[in-house]
């Protein structure tokens, strides 16, 4: 019986890894963003802190310079959490690329797969019929003797 030969075996097996490469490419985009997301709670928490603090050292008639540095804190907080959103809307964008690219590069490794599949079950087909045709010759063999 002759061994069951896949030609397009290699380019079966670059698209599984480049598959591979790809999914791992979305889970450091994702990852990248949930950072981002993170950073952005965190700031965001930061700011309701020091917006707390700001009524508090007003209510309780502070020093202006105080007061002062509190706003300038938090400019530069809410500068941050601006910078933040725009980064992390540019992250949104990458991992939603990398989505597309991830499905694009699946669907050209499953045309391969079809085409492996059809291609085992025309050659266990044909060696299923061999050892068919070998089974009747070695009957029809035995009865002429």
């Amino acid at each position: 019986m002759q061994k069951f030969k896949f030609r397009l075996a290699p380019v079966r097996n670059l698209r599984q890894y480049a598959e591979r490469e790809q999914k791992d490419v979305l889970a450091r985009e994702q990852y990248a963003l949930r950072l981002l997301e993170q950073e952005e709670e965190a700031l965001r928490e930061a700011e309701r802190q020091w917006s707390a603090r700001y009524l508090q050292v007003c209510g309780a008639g502070a020093v202006p310079a105080e007061m002062m540095r509190i706003q300038t804190f938090l400019a530069e907080l809410r500068a941050r959490r601006k910078d933040n959103a725009a980064r992390t809307l540019r992250q949104a964008e990458a991992v939603e690329q990398a989505r597309q690219s991830l499905l694009a590069k699946m669907q050209a490794r499953k045309i391969i797969d079809a085409l492996y599949e059809k291609q085992i079950r025309a050659y266990r087909l044909e060696q299923k019929i061999q050892t068919e045709k070998e089974i009747e010759e070695q009957i029809t063999a035995r009865f002429r003797w």
